[in-house]
């Protein structure tokens, strides 16, 4: 059934959703100009909203192409936009949302961009209705326009499967926008490995750690030749993590690339790891060093938070459970460890 600008209006503000944190998209636009009819209504949300809608028992199913929506009715819901050559912060599009009776809708050179990317026969129908729309100067739309468009939209829509765009920067560049950038950093990054990266930053802070003991009390700096295994151990705990958090986010309908994560829960680790290593070579065991270990603690947690939120689909709250349950989770498994070695070396003291 063609839904027209009354029953879109009508249907959106019966949502009841919170100001700021969703924006029609699609056809959605052009319906409430009055520009075309559209077949249903495409809603983009937040992922804290998204999370909630699926709670309220929307009806998750899969996109032609692959992504996530969750449905009720003629409504459509979204909070990633991961398409070919269309990228975008679903955040970022709803703060430069235009209202049109009160409701948020995508901006119509917003939506040129989408349709020039996306290039189906119905998304080049839009087009010419969005330029015209957008016209300084342009004829009204037509009956026979808008009938056009009608019988482009009644076609089979074309399956395509997305090509997601490779992270074209290092190491260096993913540490250095994870501290300046993370939402964008860790968008935009999801999918790479890095561990060359995790374990030369792990390995730095061991090497610290090490000098530590025998800079402050003159001591001999033969702890050195364990540093490589440190790092190898941390990088194990790293790992234990980002499939702790991995296997949170699935839980709740997220889904990522696990050694992704766990290659970048460990580059995570490894930045602010290294301050720790510095404040204890400086400051020792004592109160300022032990200070500066909590205040990276719950920014390194910050951090994950984010990452796993972008990389896994999930809220960020969703994703500041998943590193905590997995900061546990190694720490849980480190102490395990530490309890094995310790059984198998007080038996061999017994048996000699």
């Amino acid at each position: 059934m063609a839904i027209d600008r009354a029953q879109l209006l009508d249907s959106v503000r019966s949502l009841g959703l919170p100001d700021g944190e969703y924006v029609v998209f699609g056809s959605g636009p052009l319906v409430v100009r009055g520009l075309r009819e559209g077949a249903d209504i495409d809603l983009v949300v937040t992922p804290e909203l998204y999370e909630r809608l699926r709670a309220d028992g929307w009806e998750a199913r899969t996109r032609p192409d692959g992504g996530e929506t969750l449905s009720r009715g003629d409504l459509d819901v979204m909070c990633r936009l991961d398409f070919p050559g269309y990228r975008r912060d679903a955040r970022a599009l709803i703060a430069k949302a235009e209202r049109i009776d009160g409701v948020p809708f995508l901006r119509l050179d917003e939506l040129r961009v989408f349709k020039v990317a996306l290039g189906r026969p119905k998304d080049q129908v839009d087009l010419d209705l969005i330029d015209q729309a957008l016209a300084r100067h342009g004829a009204p739309v037509t009956e026979a326009r808008r009938e056009q468009a009608r019988a482009v939209l009644s076609r089979p829509p074309v399956t395509r499967t997305p090509e997601a765009e490779p992270w074209l920067g290092n190491g260096l560049d993913f540490v250095v926008g994870m501290l300046t950038h993370p939402r964008r950093t860790a968008r935009e990054a999801r999918g790479a490995t890095m561990w060359g990266t995790a374990y030369l930053l792990l390995l730095v802070d061991a090497i610290l750690l090490c000098l530590a003991e025998p800079l402050r009390n003159g001591g001999s700096p033969a702890w050195l030749v364990f540093a490589p295994v440190a790092a190898g151990i941390a990088l194990l705990i790293g790992t234990i993590v980002g499939r702790l958090a991995l296997s949170l986010a699935a839980s709740g309908g997220g889904h990522g690339e696990p050694s992704a994560a766990a290659s970048q829960t460990n580059v995570v680790f490894g930045m602010f790891s290294i301050p720790q290593g510095v404040a204890t070579l400086v400051f020792g065991d004592g109160t300022v060093a032990n200070l500066i270990s909590a205040v990276v603690l719950v920014v390194t947690l910050a951090v994950l938070s984010q990452l796993y939120a972008h990389s896994f689909d999930v809220s960020v709250g969703r994703g500041f459970a998943g590193a905590l349950v997995g900061y546990l989770g190694a720490i849980a498994a480190l102490i395990g460890v530490a309890l094995v070695v310790t059984m198998l070396v007080a038996a061999c003291v017994a048996s000699a």
